[in-house]
């Protein structure tokens, strides 16, 4: 019903009197340009400021007695008066007032340019084509930042879990709790951490910290092994889960406490606490069972999770 709001007042009587729809005729078209014009111009359908529902509102427009109602100009618009004036022109209620289709034309063309080329319809493919590629490129920022998202919480999602978990989560599967006949826990901490925390500023310890663990964190990445969290000058390490056969998860962790103990880490530290071994290793081998707890915050979107 909404579209017939665009009618013609003479038009739009015959149809609500008779339900059925008029023959066309040249002054409604005009009547029916002059909205079309109105909604490229504007960016809005006519009568949206309108407080009446559809029916009420085509009444009005059928009664020709009552005062003219015509779609409300957005004020501080940048058109001129005389394409503003030629518009309202054609919503005049007797169809031989309204303008002629050349009036139109030449309101149109001296508005955007002398040298505006091809007829009236042209100007206006030409106008709709220049926001629809607006809005393709709008759509193509947003789809590029949705991307970027996805990429950064799939990126926490493998750092915080091994890469099979990780792809069973990303793919939606159920991870169920297995049993690991052998694993290799390694828990590695700073000797003395205390009495560097009392000598040293907040800010001073949270900076040595991260500069200390990113160096950890590499050596653990270039090895079978993942970290499983970190709290405060602690760092727990497990080898062995989720797949891993015989003993090589042990090869592995003795492998990391070595790097750990010649690598950065132990550089870093070695000015804190003037002392040359200045982290404590230690590391288990036992069974246990691994599990993963998290839940979808939304379950139409498989990206955000909470672990």
């Amino acid at each position: 019903m909404s579209e017939y709001l665009q009618l013609a007042p003479e038009h739009l009587s015959h149809l609500l009197e008779k339900h059925d729809e008029p023959m066309g005729t040249v002054e409604g078209d005009i009547y029916q340009l002059a909205m079309l014009i109105y909604q490229i111009l504007f960016y809005m359908r006519p009568f949206a400021e309108r407080p009446e529902d559809i029916r009420e509102l085509a009444d009005l427009l059928s009664n020709q007695s009552t005062a003219p109602i015509h779609p409300k100009v957005p004020e501080g618009n940048s058109f001129t008066m005389r394409l503003l004036s030629i518009i309202q022109q054609c919503w005049l209620y007797k169809p031989v007032a309204r303008p002629a289709l050349i009036k139109i034309t030449d309101a149109v063309n001296r508005e955007f340019g002398q040298d505006v080329k091809g007829t009236l319809i042209d100007q206006m493919i030409e106008m709709i084509d220049e926001y629809s590629a607006n809005l393709e490129q709008i759509v193509a920022e947003r789809t590029r930042e949705l991307e970027q998202d996805m990429a950064t919480t799939e990126n926490l999602l493998y750092q915080l879990l091994p890469k099979s978990i990780a792809d069973s989560i990303r793919s939606g599967k159920s991870v169920v709790p297995e049993q690991h006949g052998s694993v290799t826990l390694l828990v590695v901490d700073v000797c003395q951490f205390t009495k560097f925390c009392e000598a040293f500023i907040p800010v001073h310890i949270l900076e040595t910290l991260q500069e200390l663990y990113s160096s950890f964190d590499y050596i653990v990445q270039k090895n079978k092994a993942f970290k499983v969290e970190n709290v405060g000058d602690a760092y727990l390490i497990c080898s062995g889960i989720p797949e891993m056969s015989g003993l090589r998860h042990l090869r592995e962790v003795c492998r990391i406490s070595l790097k750990l103990q010649t690598g950065k880490g132990t550089c870093l530290t070695f000015w804190l606490t003037g002392e040359k071994d200045t982290m404590r290793r230690q590391s288990s081998r036992s069974s246990c069972i691994s599990q993963i707890k998290f839940e979808l915050e939304d379950a139409s979107n498989k990206n955000f999770l909470k672990v």
